[in-house]
């Protein structure tokens, strides 16, 4: 089984989705998406179907490890568990 990612930030849902909506670059805003979506809650694997991107893609993005930043720049810290 696939190790679960979780998105830790001081960021809230609503400021990710708000960054998300506001981002005019494309693929910044494909990482604010996969961001947001993470930290709602949802996994890799429903993130990479929602977005059309991979698993593999997804994780990479977010991030493996703790303190990692993830490609849009945001500030995450991220957990594995």
């Amino acid at each position: 089984m696939a190790k679960r990612v979780e998105v830790k930030t001081e960021l809230t849902t609503e400021e990710l989705h708000e960054r998300y909506r506001k981002a005019t670059n494309p693929v910044e805003r494909t990482h604010w998406h996969i961001v947001w979506l993470m930290k709602e809650g949802h996994t890799a694997t429903e993130v990479a179907e929602r977005i059309g991107y991979s698993t593999r893609w997804v994780r990479t993005i977010v991030g493996s490890g703790a303190g990692q930043r993830s490609r849009c720049g945001c500030r995450t810290r991220l957990a594995v568990r």
